[in-house]
């Protein structure tokens, strides 16, 4: 506290036009540290809107700093993010949009429609889908239904009925999803046992640690880390930047 008293003291002498003392660094006593707050007290009453423009200009710096960190991690780990996950859309687009999701989220529910549309219209995107199971042991119980079914050619068709389920998932839905889509179910469970299905998810909470991807729905389109459900308008634009940036490299 007096540190902090000391540096108003030093910056209110300052803008008085005046040089600071060279005791100014020196703890100041309890009549000079009443008199700094004294004056600090006065100057935000009578000019309020400077903690609005501190509080704006510290919420950009930080803003500023969360995405220079983001692009950092994301040029560390963008081969293991475009890469070995399950892919809808153009499996060769040339622009990636990557979407970490839980089974469970309404959010990702509620999204998927409007991404699915963009994708599909845009007809160019590589959709890349990350099991991110975070909601609980049903979660994780769909995410390796889901990675299982792959070894039947089936990830989407059941990435598409677990997402437009309605109502609780349970594992009994889990089961009839896969069932009502083609899969072999027995062959599903064995397949769901596999140390690789383990691996994988747990490969992805990492990478999502990495990326400070912390909840559902997030997308990775380009440089920009996107948490939540993005609208499809928001999408195209990401899209259309990304499309432009890599064109300029």
């Amino acid at each position: 506290m007096r540190t902090l008293l000391s540096g108003l003291l030093i910056a209110v002498t300052l803008v008085a036009g005046t040089a600071a003392p060279a005791g100014a660094a020196q703890p100041f006593t309890p009549a000079e540290e009443k008199a700094v707050e004294e004056i600090v007290q006065d100057y935000l009453v009578e000019n309020p809107e400077v903690i609005g423009k501190a509080i704006r200009a510290l919420r950009d710096k930080r803003e500023k700093a969360r995405r220079a960190k983001a692009k950092e991690a994301l040029a560390a780990h963008r081969d293991k993010l475009l890469n070995a996950h399950p892919v809808a859309g153009n499996p060769d687009g040339d622009v990636a949009v990557v979407e970490f999701f839980d089974y469970q989220c309404g959010y990702c529910k509620s999204a998927f429609p409007g991404v699915r549309k963009t994708v599909r219209r845009d007809g160019d995107v590589r959709w890349v889908l990350i099991d991110f199971p975070i909601l609980g042991p049903v979660s994780r119980y769909a995410a390796k239904a889901a990675l299982a079914a792959r070894e039947q050619d089936k990830y989407f068709a059941l990435h598409q009925a677990l997402m437009e389920h309605e109502g609780k998932l349970s594992k009994d839905a889990v089961m009839a999803e896969a069932e009502a889509v083609g899969l072999d179910v027995e062959q599903l469970k064995q397949d769901m046992q596999a140390d690789s299905i383990q691996r994988t998810i747990d490969s992805n909470l990492e990478l999502a640690k990495a990326l400070d991807v912390t909840g559902t729905p997030a997308f990775v389109v380009g440089d920009t880390v996107a948490p939540g459900a993005v609208k499809p308008k928001a999408l195209k634009k990401m899209i259309a930047r990304a499309r432009e940036n890599k064109q300029e490299q």
